[in-house]
């Protein structure tokens, strides 16, 4: 088996039962073939020097805007990461959900928690982007970041045993069934990962919470401008590559 592609999963919220941001649960996934991978890394470590406070070791969704330069936006720190992300020729997925949502088509648990639920919806997404032969010939590798080895644990574990509920389908054999744990200071997808989970997260709370929820503009206009635009489009141009539940 040849990987060709590692898939940088991070995600953000709580999926608390709460009337706030925590409430939602947002899982992101973005992959980047390996042979890019040193693109990758020089570009966030440039994005890191250009726009980012000294002493910031890596990018992170929720230090901002409080760790950019000052005079630096959002928008323009989104707008470079946009352009990284093209250059490189990264593929990304999306969904985001919240505390007590109904369980989807095919999703079998007694009690099940919103994230688990999330992850099951974007597995759905990269076995189905993979079954369809899309990306190239080769296999997928997931790399989480080890930093929190219990979600870590849960979602490889779920990986494994991943079927898809609408047509039966197991995990893709292109898709590797364990996953890679690194830390995120290490892998610049996580880092990038990590910034679009949490642009995500804000994007859910302006457009599902309710009217007195608090949520950052910036990050919810960053996600409609400079991310929902790259996320993955099936044959026709139609996005697929989010999904709000």
């Amino acid at each position: 088996m040849t990987y060709t592609h590692a898939i940088f999963i991070d995600e953000s919220g709580a999926g608390c039962h709460a009337v706030e941001i925590n409430a939602f649960w947002v899982s992101m996934a973005f992959a980047v073939p390996f042979d890019r991978m040193s693109d990758l890394e020089k570009g966030v470590k440039r994005i890191l020097a250009t726009y980012y406070r000294r002493g910031n070791t890596e990018i992170k969704g929720s230090g901002l805007p409080k760790q950019l330069v000052p005079g630096t936006t959002i928008d323009a720190l989104m707008g470079e990461m946009a352009t990284l992300w093209d250059s490189v020729g990264a593929t990304a997925w999306g969904v985001g959900s919240r505390a007590g949502t109904n369980m989807p088509p095919g999703f079998n648990s007694s009690k099940p928690l919103v994230k688990d639920i999330v992850r099951y919806l974007l597995m759905e997404r990269i076995n189905g982007y993979l079954d369809a032969n899309h990306g190239g010939s080769g296999s997928y590798l997931i790399v989480w970041d080890i930093s929190d080895l219990r979600e870590l644990i849960d979602f490889s574990k779920s990986t494994s045993v991943f079927k898809n509920g609408i047509n039966g389908n197991p995990i893709s054999e292109r898709l590797a069934p364990a996953i890679l744990g690194g830390l995120s200071h290490d892998w610049s997808g996580i880092q990038f990962a990590d910034l679009i989970a949490h642009c995500a997260l804000h994007h859910c709370a302006c457009d599902h919470g309710e009217g007195r929820m608090q949520f950052n503009q910036e990050k919810k206009d960053a996600f409609v401008k400079w991310i929902y635009p790259r996320l993955q489009k099936d044959r026709g141009g139609r996005t697929v590559g989010w999904k709000y539940w």
